[in-house]
């Protein structure tokens, strides 16, 4: 072959832009792309994992660090939860009849604030009638003043049975315990026990754990520490008179309560690196159920005298960033085996794709 016929002429070795043919003047002029480049299977395979609301279906998105994944699920994601419904609030209530394990109530977007702050006026009010009427009233004036207080708050939340019965169980326990509002009134009595006087109505008020107004559409929480009590949250303590105690009005939400309803970002690695977080999660997603519970206590053979919250109806589609190295991780039998993890057990992949949906034999690669 002559080498003539190799030579290239130099008009060829450069390709030749014409400016005009842009349409534009400067880059200032041209919108921000949006999404990931040349990741067109990966964002289809997300997109379906997202769109499929049933149980059992989450998500591991595996590829490279600096590729644009957490960036284009966030985006992603903004599309798809405007358009969910808003998840209820969440709050935790003295048990009347076993206050070891505190009552969780739902309520509609913004009303759990607005619940606690009509048992905080409820509260007051009745401080401040009830002492000046024991004076000169006998029980039974007492008792109905009483009723007469809470009558208000009957008629505002007589539609939730759940908070009508809880009403009724506050008033048996005010009527119980009428001694302590006469105590209350007591100037001198205030000044020697208020700290016990306090934690005696403690028991009447709201804790709202979850708000989610005025949000529109479902949570998207990124949670980059996921740590046990970050995830799942934690019952406080707090000093009295030599010992530790604690109730319903301590008890904190994790980022799991926050994405309840919604969904909830973790990177593999740092969820893999806490071994207490990935067991926990996979009971909840075995169990469909959000507990709080401090770790010593959960892991403890003799559990020490604390609460135990009701758990509450976990919804949440998880979603893992990680490598091909994190994904491996989470399908070794040590790991995985008889855990009933969702995308395991719901989901089919090959080693050698780098984005994985939920739903069975659909995977495409994310690349560099």
């Amino acid at each position: 072959m002559s080498m003539e016929r190799l030579k290239v002429p130099g008009e060829r070795l450069t390709r030749v832009c014409d400016p005009e043919s842009l349409g534009f003047e400067t880059t200032s002029e041209v919108e921000p792309l949006a999404g990931a480049i040349a990741q067109d299977r990966a964002i289809r395979a997300l997109e379906l994992g997202l769109g499929i609301d049933a149980e059992g279906f989450n998500i591991f998105v595996s590829g490279p660090a600096g590729t644009g994944r957490n960036a284009t699920i966030r985006e992603r994601l903004e599309r798809v939860a405007r358009d969910k419904p808003t998840p209820p609030d969440w709050g935790y209530l003295h048990n009347f009849r076993d206050p070891s394990q505190s009552v969780a109530v739902a309520l509609p977007g913004g009303e759990i604030r607005t619940f606690a702050r009509d048992m905080d006026a409820l509260i007051r009010t009745c401080r401040a009638e009830i002492p000046s009427a024991s004076e000169s009233e006998d029980c039974v004036h007492r008792v109905r003043l009483i009723r007469s207080v809470l009558n208000t708050m009957r008629g505002k939340y007589a539609e939730r049975e759940d908070l009508a019965k809880y009403l009724g169980e506050v008033e048996a326990d005010m009527v119980l315990n009428i001694h302590a509002f006469k105590s209350a009134g007591d100037v001198g009595s205030a000044r020697r026990g208020a700290d016990s006087e306090d934690d005696f109505f403690t028991r009447y008020r709201v804790n709202g754990i979850v708000e989610n107004a005025p949000r529109d559409g479902a949570p998207i929480v990124f949670e980059h520490n996921p740590n046990y009590y970050n995830l799942f949250g934690r019952i406080e303590y707090r000093a009295s008179m030599g010992s530790m105690t604690t109730d319903h009005t301590v008890i904190r939400a994790g980022a799991i309560h926050r994405a309840n309803g919604g969904y909830l970002v973790l990177q593999a690695n740092d969820l893999l690196g806490n071994p207490v977080s990935w067991d926990a999660l996979k009971l909840s997603l075995r169990s469909g159920e959000i507990r709080v519970e401090n770790i010593g206590e959960r892991n403890s053979a003799f559990p020490a005298s604390s609460i135990r919250p009701q758990p509450i109806p976990m919804n949440v589609k998880i979603i893992l960033v990680g490598s091909p190295a994190n994904l491996r991780r989470t399908r070794r039998p040590y790991l995985s085996a008889d855990t009933g993890l969702a995308w395991l057990k719901n989901g089919s992949w090959s080693p050698s794709k780098r984005i994985q949906s939920t739903y069975p034999r659909r995977a495409a690669s994310w690349d560099r």
